[in-house]
């Protein structure tokens, strides 16, 4: 059997109207994805404060109506990864003292274990620290 050359098939205006119209509604999902609306919220603290808090659509955190741009790191707390004990409670006071000192005030808590193996006494000891000290 002899090699066929294939010919050349033109798009007609079927296949022009169908490309153009699914390319159009993939830049339409694009935008609408890309402008979605504010979330927004109040968070009450303990004392009963409102702070409103918003994330623009360009992923900036707003709080209290100032930009929030958080300078910390992790924090892993040998109070709770190694035990509630008071020597490990005074190690962990002194590290956060040495941070705050430093001007680190955000912080990420990496409790090591699993956080549900927390005890809850164990967590609310540190967030009070933290909050009182102005984490």
């Amino acid at each position: 059997m002899p090699f066929l050359e294939p010919k050349m098939v033109r798009a007609g205006a079927g296949l022009r109207t169908f490309v153009a119209s699914t390319l159009g509604a993939v830049i339409l999902a694009s935008v609408a994805n890309a402008q979605r609306a504010e979330s927004k919220g109040v968070f009450t603290d303990r004392t009963g404060g409102q702070h409103p808090w918003s994330v623009t659509s360009s992923h900036a955190l707003i709080w209290d109506q100032q930009t929030y741009v958080p300078v910390g790191g992790n924090f892993a707390p040998r109070y709770l990864a190694e035990g509630q004990t008071e020597d490990n409670w005074a190690k962990d006071s002194q590290a956060l003292a040495t941070l705050k000192t430093r001007g680190v005030m955000d912080v990420i808590v990496d409790p090591v274990i699993s956080a549900a193996d927390v005890p809850a006494a164990a967590w609310q000891r540190l967030l009070d620290h933290l909050d009182a000290n102005g984490f």
